[in-house]
């Protein structure tokens, strides 16, 4: 029986007998490894009787245009260059968090951070080295973070981070998995020895910002982060009911790579 054979479109074969209209579905088939993919359409013939008398399948490969347009959707949210997600699209998944955490009253904490002196970088060694620093950089920061952490390319050398579910002092207790990168690492890339430094600045997601709207949000993350500069090597700030306050990471000597 066809349909046994071909069960993913039974629905459809049915549908087709029983309102006589064209009907879609999809179907696959996996060989050695390979996957194709197909679009059918059923096409009902009906006779100078008004009876159905046979049904036409159209099979359309469609397993490269899907393929195409799962990588345009991965262009679409990723940076270019770092792989991370783009400032869109990190922006539209925060976005969606803020209107549970307004509804459910559920906690969060957003950090904006950049690499110091990062210009330094990109004249010494050129610009070819330094997106080589930022490629590795998020690379590494990506295999720290947990699966629901939400991590974005803002521009340039700027990066935001999302902790869903966590107020600031869960955040601060995560950053100790990478707290290396916030007080200073280094990079072996290419036999170039690179010093990394991060500035931080974070905005607790609660009862005084929730309704705040993501702009407002980042600028004050943005102030935290260059009061957090001005503070010192080891400092994060922290956005406190109009003034900063600070997490201080506890100093230790740079790693090598």
């Amino acid at each position: 029986d066809i349909l046994d054979r071909f069960p993913q479109w039974k629905e459809a074969f049915h549908r087709t007998l029983a309102t006589q209209e064209n009907q879609t579905a999809k179907i696959s088939f996996a060989h050695d490894e390979e996957v194709t993919q197909y679009d059918i359409t059923m096409h009902p013939n009906i006779d100078m009787y008004g009876f159905l008398s046979t049904i036409l399948i159209k099979f359309t490969d469609v397993t490269f245009y899907r393929q195409l347009l799962e990588q345009v959707n991965e262009l679409a949210i990723r940076d270019p260059l770092t792989g991370i997600l783009n400032r869109r699209h990190f922006k539209l998944l925060v976005n969606d968090h803020l209107k549970l955490a307004q509804r459910y009253q559920r906690k969060g904490c957003l950090i904006l951070f950049d690499l110091d002196d990062f210009k330094h970088i990109n004249d010494f060694y050129g610009h070819q080295l330094g997106d080589q620093v930022l490629t590795t950089f998020c690379r590494k920061m990506s295999s720290l973070l947990r699966e629901s952490d939400v991590f974005g390319r803002y521009g340039g050398d700027e990066f935001l981070l999302y902790f869903p579910e966590t107020d600031c002092e869960g955040a601060m207790k995560a950053i100790e998995n990478f707290k290396d990168f916030f007080l200073g690492r280094t990079l072996e890339i290419d036999d170039e020895v690179i010093a990394l430094k991060c500035s931080a600045g974070a905005v607790p997601i609660n009862v005084n910002t929730v309704n705040l709207t993501y702009e407002q949000l980042i600028q004050l993350a943005d102030e935290a982060m260059y009061a957090a500069k001005e503070e010192g090597p080891n400092a994060i700030g922290i956005s406190d009911d109009g003034g900063v306050k600070f997490h201080y990471l506890e100093l230790d000597l740079p790693k090598h790579e």
